[in-house]
């Protein structure tokens, strides 16, 4: 796709917006220092929870595809990306299969039968103690 943008727009582009997430591509730039403190809190036992927050269109979705990248380089990690968008009307237990079938399917294993009778149940008790 080719488009002319006139010389007056020229200013106002910024180069960090893109329409879609740029985390899988060679145009992904910046974000080192998100990817270093995540790094370092995973080493630390004390961290049990990380949170990345902020506007839209500043690069969250790129940074969390990137990191992807950069831990499934790390033989003690298994990142897997779960984009929670469109389904915020999604019943939890429906949301709670479809996280774990991803994660499943990352490890090459079945998911399990009983998953969609009892769902919250299933994935605490019987898909989170597999790990």
């Amino acid at each position: 796709m080719f488009s002319v943008v006139p010389q007056q727009e020229k200013s106002n582009i910024n180069p960090y917006i893109t329409d879609v997430p740029v985390g899988e591509s060679p145009t992904f730039i910046g974000r080192t220092d998100v990817i270093r403190d995540v790094s370092r809190a995973l080493l630390n036992v004390n961290e049990n929870a990380l949170f990345l927050y902020g506007q839209r269109c500043i690069g969250k979705t790129s940074a969390l595809q990137r990191l992807v990248i950069h831990l499934s380089k790390n033989e003690n990690y298994h990142a897997v990306y779960f984009d929670l968008r469109e389904k915020g009307d999604l019943p939890l237990w429906q949301v709670l299969i479809e996280f774990a079938t991803q994660i499943s399917q990352h490890f090459d294993m079945p998911p399990h039968a009983t998953w969609a009778e009892n769902a919250p149940h299933a994935f605490k008790h019987d898909f989170l103690p597999c790990g």
